[in-house]
């Protein structure tokens, strides 16, 4: 276990951590929140196709799902006959239910690494990560916007939570939505915001500002999508 720690720390961890104190380095005022955003993206961009793929899986699943749950109910007490439909449904519209699950198999170490260097990042006690090579200033500024990063934020969390309870309404925006389904995902959004009461804002930072630019990639993913749905039709 501390082998595959140890191996964990080493390639994914410690680069994570020497980059965000060189962005911090370099930036005027050795601003935590502007080398935290600087990483974010620079993150963001790097899983780009990957989160292209999981875009154009809930796209993809969302035309589908009309006849998905007809099938069900078809076939609901015969779940051979529903599982080899579902099937045909899934090959027609070349769609892998389960390549969503390998894409975030995939991005979780990155995601769980950046975790760990955002909560080590307010803790002075973290030279032994630091490259030799890695330039770092003596000291950082921990404020953004008037928020101290080090300490958990109301503020920033209650963005967050509109944030992403928005997200999820505009991806679904074709679809009917229950009242059910709609208090669902607008308490889901402000459980995630509760869990991060008990973190430092540092890392609802990375969070809102991943979100953001999820948010951006999700309405042009789609508008592309529909834009080629429209063109196939005609």
């Amino acid at each position: 276990m501390n082998l595959l720690f140890s191996f964990f720390n080493t390639l994914f961890i410690q680069p994570l951590y020497n980059l965000l104190i060189f962005f911090i380095w370099i930036l005027p005022g050795n601003s935590l929140g502007g080398a935290i955003i600087l990483l974010t993206l620079l993150i963001r961009i790097l899983l780009f196709p990957l989160q292209q793929r999981t875009i154009h899986f809930q796209l993809k699943l969302q035309e589908i799902q009309p006849k998905v749950k007809e099938v069900q109910k078809k076939f609901k007490d015969d779940m051979l006959k529903q599982a080899e439909e579902l099937q045909k449904i899934y090959k027609e519209h070349k769609f892998n239910p389960f390549s969503n699950l390998l894409i975030w198999i995939i991005q979780i170490p990155v995601l769980y690494a950046l975790f760990r260097v955002l909560l080590r990042i307010v803790d002075s006690n973290n030279n032994h990560l630091l490259y030799s090579f890695t330039p770092s200033p003596e000291s950082f500024d921990t404020y953004f916007l008037g928020i101290d990063l080090s300490k958990p934020s109301l503020v920033l969390i209650a963005v967050l939570i509109f944030l992403q309870f928005l997200q999820v309404k505009f991806l679904g925006r074709n679809t009917k939505q229950s009242l059910s389904q709609i208090i669902f995902t607008f308490g889901f959004s402000i459980f995630i915001g509760l869990i991060f009461l008990r973190f430092p804002s540092a890392l609802v930072l990375y969070i809102l500002t991943s979100t953001l630019f999820g948010f951006i990639q999700q309405e042009f993913t789609r508008r592309k999508y529909e834009r080629s749905r429209t063109k196939k039709s005609n």
